[in-house]
């Protein structure tokens, strides 16, 4: 619009000056009319300019409004580049969070998992230290005895003579004698083969002296009987009556030593638990605490419900009140 006015302006000026020429020309010479001519027509030439010139802007001056009508739509899209762009770092902030917190799960779960694993070798090396302790003091059990861990000198220290215990201990009822269970005794069937009479008959009569505290005649007999049938389904039963024959005269050493065979040899047998306990009651009774102590727990550990694991607990729980551990 500035632009138009103008052209109006300088065509207004531009008819004034022809006019005022033709009036001078009226009054001016012929000459000086000549001479005034070329004036005039080269400010018509730049009149003719200006006005391409204000042509050439109004030009421009349309274009730019025009953009200037499409700059909202640049602006609306801008806005919503900017709106999409800041969700779109707003979830890459949380994905980023979220990865980090589990990251850091990760890590504390790792280092748990590590230092249980620290936890379980720690407890698997005491586990074979103390087994390596329980085995020199048998050892040491066996040398100080003069006893083969074969059990060559047995029937010589069956002979031997020694007092009778009373245990409160084992079984609980407090007999030195524990009742025969129906693992225990073998009944004879008559329709048998020979041979499973004389293995049940063998055993049978072995477990009869052990109950009549013949102890000499019960060893003798068991021994006999592990001889005979070394792959007998009683053979493990057989053993730990031949230790508990030494438990109830208080050859504790001798005992000890016994019982162990019935760890050793039957492990997965039904007197290993039995076995377990009356060697920790053993080691206690000739002031081995410490042995005793490992024992007990072993026992709790393998068979925390049974029996013998109740007992043990009490015994444990002695020695750590009197702080003989």
């Amino acid at each position: 619009m500035i632009l138009r006015d103008r052209k109006r302006f300088i065509g207004y000026w531009l008819s004034l000056g022809v006019v005022s020429a033709v009036f001078i020309c009226g009054c001016a010479t012929q000459q000086e009319v000549m001479d005034l001519k070329p004036h005039v027509n080269k400010a018509i030439l730049q009149v003719s300019e200006l006005s391409n010139q204000v042509y050439d802007l109004e030009t421009r001056l349309k274009r730019l409004e025009s953009r200037e009508s499409q700059i909202p739509d640049h602006v609306r899209r801008l806005a919503d580049l900017e709106a999409k762009l800041n969700s779109l770092q707003e979830e890459t902030r949380s994905h980023i969070t979220a990865e980090q917190e589990n990251m850091n799960l990760w890590r504390k779960f790792d280092q748990k998992f590590q230092d249980l694993s620290r936890e379980i070798e720690n407890e698997r090396i005491r586990s074979l230290q103390f087994q390596e302790e329980i085995r020199k003091k048998i050892e040491e059990l066996y040398h100080q005895s003069g006893v083969s861990s074969e059990g060559e000198d047995l029937e010589n220290m069956a002979s031997q003579p020694g007092p009778l215990q009373s245990s409160s201990d084992y079984p609980p009822s407090g007999s030195s004698t524990p009742e025969v269970s129906s693992n225990d005794r073998a009944p004879i069937n008559p329709s048998e083969k020979l041979g499973q009479i004389d293995e049940r008959g063998m055993y049978e009569e072995a477990h009869q002296a052990f109950v009549q505290q013949d102890w000499a005649r019960a060893q003798s007999k068991f021994l006999a009987f592990l001889d005979r049938f070394p792959k007998s389904d009683l053979a493990d039963n057989a053993q730990f009556w031949i230790a508990e024959s030494f438990f109830n005269q208080k050859k504790y050493e001798k005992a000890i030593l016994e019982y162990e065979k019935v760890i050793q040899n039957y492990p997965k047998g039904d007197k290993l638990i039995p076995a377990m306990l009356k060697q920790a009651l053993s080691f206690q009774a000739i002031g081995k605490t410490k042995e005793a102590s490992i024992l007990f727990k072993q026992v709790i550990k393998k068979a925390p419900k049974s029996e013998q694991a109740k007992i043990a607990q009490k015994k444990l729980d002695s020695i750590e009140k009197k702080g003989e551990n």
